[in-house]
């Protein structure tokens, strides 16, 4: 059990990563108010962008495998720990807020994720 909570682990760890490396790219690029050929370029030429959709593809492909050894009902919710990775994260990496508020609700979805762990 412990090999595939360290494969969880990784999807969690490489899904947050992709969502930083997403919003970084997409803070460089500025808004998009429009879609048109020209924004779509310049979007998927975006080196973060570009390491994000890869960092997806490798999450993806371990959830696969964590998938095909571990029940749903343990493994997803604990994907929600990828929500509190990213909340903390966002915060040095994209000089985020992380309020009080954000702080609580981060500890309440760790407190599930540890209690879902806990049950099996």
């Amino acid at each position: 059990m412990h090999r595939n909570l360290a494969l969880i682990g990784v999807c969690i760890l490489v899904g947050a990563a992709a969502q930083l490396l997403l919003k970084a790219g997409m803070n460089r690029h500025g808004p998009i108010n429009h879609l048109d050929l020209a924004t779509l370029v310049s979007v998927f030429t975006n080196p973060r962008v570009v390491l994000a959709i890869v960092a997806y593809g490798v999450s993806s492909f371990t959830w696969i495998i964590v998938l095909s050894r571990v029940p749903l009902n343990l493994a997803y919710p604990l994907l929600t720990l990828s929500t509190v990775t990213v909340a903390i994260a966002a915060t040095p990496v994209l000089k985020e807020p992380f309020t009080w508020h954000r702080f609580v609700g981060t500890l309440l979805t760790a407190g599930g994720a540890w209690l879902i762990v806990r049950s099996y």
